[in-house]
């Protein structure tokens, strides 16, 4: 017999085991147990029945449901014998939740997890447009929310566009579908409006996809506003809370999402016949407010006009009579004009009189002047006469 050393007898021991279950051969049920995470990346917890337990390994991010000691589970992998330890693991590849409690208690835990983290604040929810053109809707062809979605949707507003991403609603690999989904229209900002998440109502293991945190989180992550409508009324799964708005059914997120034509025009037609019932008023108010206007500027018109005549008539009669007084004036000065005429010398000469100037000019007034002098100038008005005087 060959002596091995420890690293070979594990080698052999792990190559056995391989060759007897290899990798996704085995499914386990059990309870867990003794559940943990160690540096944020390990996650280690026991399997257990009331005979049996077994030690189960995993990455941390290979861990895609909310797990806790006393939920049953059913995990998919392979055992192996680790050399460090010397202690025999069950190397889980997948895990699925066995039973209503362990799905509950998921469910509590994931929605305990993203509230703490914002996920549910009502403040960051979006509202949706009120006509969208091009909407993204998320289901299972083969599903009844399928065809009772576009049922609403043609019958409500027939002009949107629906962009149909098929995927499962249930099953090891909806889950997956359904954030690539998300993820693709979730960055078209440009394409679409609206998503719309759907499927028709179930048990909770069969909306469970609706339950996990990568779905969730895909939800979060749109750009573009998403609205659940997963299951019935009475259903509420973790991405209700999360989408922007939460329709009780398939058929429910269609009327949410699109208006009513319908409606739409009987409230263009009432918001016409109101915009012409204010026009007409205003055509009214325009009318009776230029008739005002007209009343009175035609009776200003009329005042002015009577003023007008009033002043111009004042201004005749103040013409009249300063041309009264100007012809009175000018009547006084041909008066005065003669009067000065008729006293100037050289007119008192013209008829017959004339003065007596010594030869230095002044004027001899008497005859004991004249004799005084001898000799003088007698004027005349047509010329002066020099005179001497004998006695």
């Amino acid at each position: 017999m060959e002596v091995l050393t420890v690293s070979q007898f594990v080698e052999v021991t792990n190559g056995l085991l391989v060759a007897q279950m290899p990798p996704g051969s085995f499914e386990i049920e059990g309870e867990v147990a003794s559940f943990g995470i160690s540096g944020g990346q390990w996650v280690r917890f026991d399997l257990k029945d009331g005979d049996a337990i077994v030690n189960c390994f995993l990455t941390a991010w290979q861990l895609k449901e909310q797990i806790a000691d006393g939920m049953k589970i059913v995990v998919t992998g392979y055992g192996k014998l680790y050399p460090k330890y010397g202690k025999f693991s069950f190397v889980v590849q997948s895990i699925r939740l066995s039973g209503e409690g362990s799905l509950k208690r998921a469910f509590e835990l994931l929605q305990k997890k993203l509230q703490a983290e914002g996920l549910f604040d009502v403040g960051r929810k979006r509202e949706l447009p009120r006509f969208p053109a091009r909407v993204a809707l998320i289901t299972s062809r083969d599903a009844a929310a399928y065809t009772d979605f576009l049922r609403v949707s043609a019958a409500r507003w027939p002009a949107a566009e629906i962009v149909h991403y098929h995927v499962g609603v249930q099953g090891a690999s909806a889950a997956g579908e359904v954030v690539a989904a998300l993820s693709d229209a979730g960055n078209r900002l440009e394409d679409f409006d609206v998503i719309v998440v759907t499927r028709g109502g179930g048990s909770m293991e069969d909306l469970h996809v609706f339950n996990t945190e990568e779905v969730a989180r895909a939800v979060f992550a749109s750009r573009v506003p998403v609205v659940s409508g997963v299951g019935h009324e009475r259903d509420v799964t973790i991405i209700d809370m999360v989408a922007d708005l939460r329709a009780a059914t398939p058929s429910n997120a269609a009327e949410l999402i699109f208006p009513d034509a319908t409606e739409v025009l009987a409230e263009i037609r009432h918001k016409v016949a109101v915009q012409a019932r204010g026009m007409d008023a205003a055509i009214e108010r325009a009318r009776a407010k230029t008739i005002h206007i007209t009343y009175v500027v035609d009776r200003w018109v009329r005042s002015l006009s009577d003023r007008l005549e009033t002043s111009r008539r004042q201004l005749l009669s103040r013409r009249d009579a300063f041309e009264q007084r100007l012809a009175a004036y000018k009547e006084k000065i041909v008066a005065a004009v003669r009067l000065l005429k008729s006293l100037h010398p050289q007119e008192l000469l013209r008829r017959g009189y004339s003065y007596t100037t010594a030869e230095n000019g002044t004027i001899i007034a008497s005859a004991a002047g004249l004799r005084k002098v001898g000799r003088a100038t007698q004027k005349y008005f047509d010329g002066d006469v020099s005179i001497r005087v004998d006695e």
